[in-house]
Order: structure tokens, then sequence, then C-alpha cells
């Protein structure tokens, strides 16, 4: 429930099927959402507390997202092949760190 999604309907309704689907019992846990899911769950908790490497890191990200974003042209298509992740990954991470 504190999850926001970064989807749209139609994605998150895919995600919910799919979790069900693959789920051993009669309820959906934690552990029958996909890692992406999850994995943004336990760092929504964590960033309460911020730490060290967790800084670092983002600061890293975003310093390699605006060197390839330059690199490309502003071209955020061939910035999320270049960068190996998909472009709505991309967009969040743009949208996470201010720059659209």
């Amino acid at each position: 429930m504190r999850h926001t999604w970064p989807g749209n309907v139609r994605e998150l309704q895919n995600v919910l099927e799919r979790s069900i689907h693959l789920a051993d019992g009669d309820e959906l846990g934690m552990e029958d959402l996909p890692p992406i899911l999850t994995e943004e769950i336990e760092s929504e908790s964590s960033r309460a507390q911020p730490n060290l490497l967790e800084k670092e890191l983002e600061k890293t990200e975003l310093r390699v997202i605006k060197q390839v974003l330059k690199e490309c042209g502003g071209n955020r298509n061939k910035t999320a092949k270049l960068l190996g992740i998909h472009r709505a990954s991309l967009y969040r991470k743009l949208e996470k760190h201010r720059l659209l």
C-alpha cells in the first residue's frame, strides 16, 4: 500500500496477474511479487535514513545519466539503450533526479 507505482494501471494489473498465477498459496505475499517491486519497497524503507553508500551511488547514477544523455544529444531512447535499461526505467530515474 505504501509503494508508489511508477507505471500505468495496465502495467500494475499485469504484474499482479502474473504474481497471482505464479503464487504457491491462496494468498499473495511479498515473496510472490517480482524482485523489482520488493527491492523498491525495501529501499523506500531505508530511505528514511539514507546511508553514505546510497548517497554516493545516486550521485554516480546522476553523473552517468547526464553524461550519456549529453553524448546522445538528449535522445532518451539511445540513452536508455546505452545504459542497458528500459526506457521507462530511464524516465523514472530522470524524474527521481528531477531532470524531466
